[in-house]
């Protein structure tokens, strides 16, 4: 059985999560898919993206590795 996830567009999202999806879009540019379903969320995807940057004893290269799977 396959399962279907809708994942948002920017214009499906609030103003606050549209900034972000554009400042994804400029730093590396596309939205992840897993970004974009925080974005459902008023609040989720900037919590998430707070918490991905804080400071870790990971290195930039695994933090990248564990983004990707």
């Amino acid at each position: 059985m396959e399962t279907t996830f809708n994942v948002p567009g920017r214009n499906e999202v609030s103003a606050a999560n549209q900034a972000i999806f554009d400042t994804l879009i400029k730093a590396i540019g596309f939205v992840p898919n897993l970004y974009a379903n925080f974005a459902y969320s008023g609040d989720a995807l900037s919590a998430f993206l707070t918490i991905q940057g804080a400071k870790t004893s990971l290195t930039i290269k695994k933090k990248r590795s564990l983004t990707r799977s």
